[in-house]
C-alpha cells in the first residue's frame, strides 16, 4: 500500500511492447496502462485521508482505469484485425487515437492534483524541501502532458510540427517519469511506509516535541 504502489504505478507508464500496426501507430503494451492506473488508486487507500487533492487523484485514477480498459480492449482487437482483417486497422488506430486525445488531459489533472496533495503532506509534516522538489516536478510534468495534449490537437488539425520537436517531446517523457519515480521514492522514505494504518509517519521533530512535554507532565505530577 502506500507510496510503494504508488512508485509501481507510474512505472507501468513505461511504453514497452509491440507494434501491431506502424502506419496507424497501433502498438500492444507489456505491461497494460490501466495495471499502473488501478495500483494508483489503490495506494490512495490510506494517503487520501490526509488530503483534499490526493482524494480527487484517486477519484481520477477511476476515470483512467476506465479508459485504460477501453484502450487496451481497442489494442487487443487491433493485434486480432492485423491477421484476420486488417482492413479494419485504420478504425482501430482512429479509436486508439481518440483514447490518447481523452487520457493526456486527464493525466495533466492527475499529476497537478496528485503533486498538490502531496505538497501538503510534505508541508503538514515539515519537510519543506521535500514540498519544493514536488513543485519542480508538478511542473516538468504538467509541461510534459500539457504539450501531448498540443500534439492531439495538432495532428487532428493535420498541422505539421517539426520532428526534433517531437523528439523532445519523447526525450521529457522518460526525464518527468524518472523524476516522478525519485520524487514518491522520497516519499516513501521520509514520509511513509508500506503497511501502514496512518496515511503519513509522525515527523522527528514531533516526535521529540511530544516526549519533552510528557516528560515535563509527569515532573509537574510527581511535584
Amino acid at each position: 500500500m502506500g507510496f510503494g504502489l504508488l512508485f509501481f504505478g507510474f512505472m507501468m507508464m513505461l511504453d514497452t511492447g509491440w507494434t501491431v500496426s506502424e502506419t496507424y501507430g497501433i502498438g500492444l503494451d507489456v505491461f497494460p496502462d490501466i495495471l499502473g492506473y488501478i495500483c494508483m488508486y489503490r495506494s490512495m487507500k490510506h494517503l487520501r485521508k490526509s488530503s483534499k487533492d490526493l482524494n480527487i487523484f484517486a477519484w481520477i485514477t477511476v476515470a483512467l482505469s476506465v479508459l485504460g480498459g477501453v484502450l487496451l480492449v481497442g489494442q487487443i482487437a487491433a493485434s486480432v484485425m492485423r491477421f484476420v482483417y486488417p482492413a479494419g486497422l485504420e478504425d482501430a488506430g482512429l479509436f486508439i487515437m481518440i483514447c490518447g486525445y481523452v487520457k493526456n488531459p486527464i493525466m495533466l489533472a492527475a499529476i497537478l492534483f496528485l503533486t498538490s496533495g502531496l505538497r501538503e503532506v510534505a508541508n503538514s509534516v515539515g519537510l519543506y524541501p521535500l514540498a519544493k522538489k514536488t513543485t519542480v516536478v508538478s511542473v516538468v510534468s504538467s509541461l510534459y502532458y500539457l504539450i501531448q495534449s498540443v500534439f492531439t490537437i495538432t495532428s487532428a488539425g493535420n498541422i505539421a510540427v517539426p520532428s526534433f520537436v517531437f523528439f523532445g517531446a519523447a526525450l521529457l517523457f522518460y526525464v518527468q517519469l524518472i523524476m516522478m519515480l525519485a520524487l514518491i521514492f522520497s516519499y516513501y522514505r521520509q514520509v511513509g511506509y508500506e503497511g501502514e494504518d496512518t496515511s503519513v509517519k509522525e515527523h522527528p521533530l514531533e516526535k521529540l516535541r511530544k516526549k519533552l512535554k510528557n516528560a515535563a507532565n509527569e515532573e509537574d505530577d510527581d511535584d
